[in-house]
């Protein structure tokens, strides 16, 4: 899941996170979130000594890799609007 969580289900005094309890709340393994925090996807995450610090609301930018849809570029909607029309 990218863009925002709220953090509703902690306590209002809490406004910082760890990999782990961050796993728990995106549903993501731990390592997972620390491999995100260690390439600058996960917005306002800061290693302090052996663990990363991650602010509330958690923000996750997208990835640069992988397929990226087209379904809704103008050059394929253009494309394949006579095959739709009645």
């Amino acid at each position: 899941m990218l863009g925002q969580l709220d953090n509703s289900i902690l306590p209002p005094s809490r406004r910082n996170v760890n990999a782990s309890e961050a796993g728990i709340l995106l549903g993501l393994h731990r390592s997972t979130i620390a491999k995100l925090c260690k390439a600058g996807r996960v917005v306002g995450a800061e290693m302090v000594g052996p663990m990363w610090v991650i602010p509330l609301p958690i923000r996750l930018t997208p990835g640069l890799r992988g397929p990226r849809g087209r379904a809704n570029e103008p050059d394929v909607v253009q494309r394949y609007e006579p095959f739709f029309r009645n």
